[in-house]
Parts: structure tokens; sequence; C-alpha cells
């Protein structure tokens, strides 16, 4: 069973596909960064509007969930 993830405004839960950015782009923004993980974020926030270009992060919460294995 594949299972999907995306991030940011996923309104439906971890896993559930609703909107953000798939796992595999994810990873895509972050290496494109350098692996800045803060840098990638605040680009996508920024290039979705999510975010004013002049803001600061000052604190950012990484989640990441694993398929439990039955």
């Amino acid at each position: 069973m594949s299972r999907q993830s995306r991030y940011g405004h996923n309104v439906g839960g971890p896993g559930s596909g609703e909107e953000g950015v798939d796992a595999v782009e994810f990873k895509a923004m972050v290496d494109a960064a350098g692996g800045d993980v803060a840098a990638a974020v605040r680009g996508w926030l920024v290039d979705t509007g999510r975010l004013d270009p002049d803001a600061i992060i000052v604190h950012l919460e990484i989640r990441a969930w694993k398929p439990r294995e039955y």
C-alpha cells in the first residue's frame, strides 16, 4: 500500500493527501536550499503567499509520520 504524505495547510490530518507539498517535492525543495530546511520552508511560504517576504521566521516545527507496520 502506497502512502503519500503532504505538507503545508494539510486540513485532513497526517497522510490525508489534501493540499500541501508531497514528500518527494519537499525533499527536492530542501536539497535545492542546500539542506537548509528553514530556508526551503521560508521560500515555499513566500512563493505561495503564506508569508510576507519581510517576515522573519522565529520558530519552525517539523513533524514526520511513519506508517505503522501491522
